[in-house]
């Protein structure tokens, strides 16, 4: 089976809700969901339309004392990233940020 990507074209007005939403705290990737598109998508329209894209905003959804009580509890990433509506990849990054070592999925088993 061989997968084509569509290349899908946006109003201005889906292009302004896109900034909009973005610009009051919506991140990309929940952006992406809502048009039925990549938040790569996402971040390549909001650049277009000359915004300014980071990575905080998912950081600052974070509260980083919580993710690592939850991650030191055996909680592992995947679920941590639901609990604060991120992508795994975002906690991760929060953890690593704060010196705590990353466990394998034997780490998980052992305890």
């Amino acid at each position: 089976m061989h997968l084509t990507q569509v290349r899908r074209e946006f109003s201005k007005d889906e292009l302004q809700e896109i900034v909009s939403l973005y610009q009051a705290g919506k991140m990309t990737r929940e952006i992406g969901e809502m048009f039925k598109v990549s938040k790569t998508t996402i971040v390549k329209l909001l650049r277009q339309q000359g915004v300014e894209v980071t990575k905080s905003k998912a950081q600052a959804k974070l509260n980083v004392d919580e993710v690592i009580s939850m991650y030191k509890n055996n909680n592992t990433i995947e679920k941590i990233a639901k609990r604060f509506s991120v992508c795994p990849q975002t906690v991760r990054r929060c953890l690593t940020a704060h010196g705590v070592k990353i466990k394998s999925r034997w780490d998980y088993a052992q305890e």
